[in-house]
Formats: C-alpha cells, structure tokens, sequence
C-alpha cells in the first residue's frame, strides 16, 4: 500500500471519515496474515482478526507506540501485562533485542493469537503467561466481554474463571526476574496490579506504562505510584500533578529519573 492511502487510513476511525474508510476492511478474512504497515510493529505479520485494522495498519495507539520505542532499550526485561494479541509484546521483542518479554494474557483466544504471532514472526524472546495479574496469587473470576480486548477480574461469580498472581510473589519465589519496564492495559484492574507489586515498586526501579480506566482508578494508582515517590506523566511528557489530571494513558518514572529525563 503507498503512503497516500497510509494516510487515510490513519484518519480517526472514531470520525466519521475514519468509519468510512474502514469499512471496505471488514470485508478481509479475518484469518488472513498481512504485514503491518506503520508503526512500531512495521514489516511484522498480523492475522487480520485477531484485533482491530489499526494494528496491522500501524495506526493503532499511535502516541503510546513512540512512547514506548523512547522508553524501551535494549537489554531490558519487560512485561507486557493485558498482552491481548501480542501487538505491543511483538514490539517490545524487537526492541530488547537480548532482553526478554513476559506476555500475560487470561484470555484463551487472545493467547492463541498471541503465540501465533510469536511464531510466524520468529519472535524467541518472549514468555507467554496465561493468566491475569492481580494483587495476590489466587483463582479469579474473568469477565469475558464482546471485545476481546475488554476481559477483565470481576467480584461477582462468573464461568470463566483464570489463575492470577501478584508480581512480587512471582519475583521472590524467583519465578521471574525483577523488570525495568511493566506496561499494563487490564481494563479497571490497575490498582489490583500495582497493590500485588508494592515491594517493586518500593525498589523504585522500574517504569510504568498504565492505560487507565474510570476515575476510581486514576484516583488510586496516582495516589500509589505518587506515595511511592514516582512521578507520573501524561504521553506528551508533561507531568500530572493531582489525580484530578489523571488522564487515560500515563507513564511513571522513579522521581530520580523523572528528574533526569526531564
């Protein structure tokens, strides 16, 4: 595809325009592989249903995607936790290089196409967790919802229910090695991970890449990751200063290196 129709495609597929031209793309099987377009993941094979046409097209959170190539650096050990189908551990894979991905994913489906796509891109460092990540290791209940992408940990009893496990247990059992880099998108769960991670994040050695979801939480993970001397900062790089500026999608730096990156 030339850059022109690249273009269009990136129109706002929320704006009418954007509606418009994406509606001939629901026409593609979705069992199809194309090669994504843009983008962090350009030139990486992507089954066309397993998510929405941004991700092969490139123009899937474009903002968070040049975030996230500033903040991760070769080397690195990264979790990618709400891994879905893989877009963002398929990008984190190439940019460790000799680092190392650990993927968590509950949803059965969206491990399927997650290891599908580790597979046909050849990507051999990145461990797949299938389960959910919560403030301690336990059985959960798992809200299945119409979009694969919008599962979430409920309390109320359900028939699908998923192993889950809180990052410092996982840590110092010794069953994964302490990470420089967590991003999380667990549709309302964020204050569940980032309590089942408070010994982390008092080492204040790790960022944090938080999709956000509801006032309750941004109230909460600005008041953890704030008390446990983190600054935090909107996807622009300006810095949020009350939970009342909380937007949807934030990264937190230990204060130390807030500083110095700024």
């Amino acid at each position: 595809m030339d850059a022109a129709p690249t273009r269009l495609l990136s129109t706002d597929p929320r704006a009418p325009l954007g509606k418009l031209l994406r509606l001939p793309l629901y026409l593609l099987p979705r069992e199809w592989v194309l090669p994504v377009l843009s983008g962090i993941n350009k030139g990486r094979k992507w089954r066309v249903g397993s998510h929405i046409h941004g991700c092969w097209i490139g123009t899937y959170e474009r903002e968070k995607q040049g975030v996230s190539a500033r903040l991760v650096r070769r080397g690195m050990t990264v979790y990618d936790i709400g891994a879905q189908a893989g877009f963002y551990s398929l990008a984190f894979s190439n940019l460790v290089g000799d680092g190392h991905v650990y993927a968590f994913e509950p949803l059965a489906e969206n491990c399927a196409n997650l290891l599908d796509h580790l597979r046909m891109n050849k990507a051999k460092n990145v461990t797949v967790h299938q389960m959910a990540v919560s403030e301690r290791s336990c059985i959960v209940d798992f809200h299945i919802a119409e979009s694969n992408a919008m599962g979430s940990i409920t309390d109320e009893p359900g028939a699908y229910r998923v192993c889950a496990v809180a990052l410092d247990t996982c840590i110092e059992e010794g069953m994964l090695p302490p990470p420089d880099l967590v991003k999380m998108d667990v549709e309302g769960g964020e204050s569940r991970v980032l309590r089942g991670a408070m010994r982390l994040l008092s080492q204040r050695r790790t960022i944090w890449l938080v999709a956000l979801h509801g006032q309750q939480q941004k109230q909460k993970c600005f008041e953890i990751l704030h008390g446990g001397c983190y600054a935090i900062y909107r996807l622009d790089g300006t810095q949020v200063i009350s939970p009342a500026e909380m937007p949807d999608e934030i990264y937190a730096l230990p204060e130390q290196e807030g500083l110095r990156r700024s």
